[in-house]
């Protein structure tokens, strides 16, 4: 028997610029992505997010927003770091999803654009005119997507009718910056 699927798409928080001698996957979040993702983790708090799993890229940026998301948060959730997940295109990012185990009923995935966001925008086949207006727009930093997938399995991601179930921004939660 299966049962309401969640996914949950949170883009890392803001990072420093980088120089010509740094790796990219090494970038630090600043202090405006340490706010948002404070503020990120407070909401999921307040929402009643609760993923199953967490799967995280291996770069710094998305480590460290997941860390200042999780710390706000207030919850302990199991965290894989997947070196994949690192700038992954939509196809990679399904193929990940798809290999999750069944017994993850909510699943966030950390990541980083453009992927990301062609990634919600594949799966996130309905929802409120203002919802989907607004994730296709764009898909800032710290962004937030709750996408249901109904009893899909995960291994069937690329046929799910996603519904866009929720969509916020760190500016969306009072004043901060993306």
């Amino acid at each position: 028997m299966s049962s309401q699927k969640i996914l949950y798409i949170l883009r890392h928080a803001k990072a420093e610029t980088g120089n010509p001698h740094q790796d990219d996957h090494d970038r630090h979040i600043t202090q405006v992505g340490i706010d948002a993702a404070t503020a990120m983790g407070q909401h999921f708090s307040r929402q009643g997010v609760r993923p199953d799993l967490v799967i995280c890229s291996s770069a710094v940026r998305a480590r460290e927003t997941w860390a200042t998301v999780q710390e706000a948060y207030g919850r302990d959730v199991p965290v894989e770091y997947n070196e994949r997940l690192y700038l992954a295109s939509v196809n990679e990012t399904m193929q990940l999803v798809g290999a999750v185990g069944e017994a993850v009923q909510r699943l966030l995935i950390v990541g980083h654009n453009p992927g990301l966001h062609q990634f919600s925008l594949k799966l996130a086949k309905s929802g409120s005119a203002s919802l989907m207006d607004t994730i296709g727009i764009k898909f800032p930093t710290c962004a937030f997507a709750t996408v249901a997938l109904g009893d899909t399995p995960w291994k069937d991601l690329a046929f799910a009718h996603g519904e866009l179930k929720g969509f916020v921004t760190p500016s969306m939660l009072g004043d901060l910056e993306e």
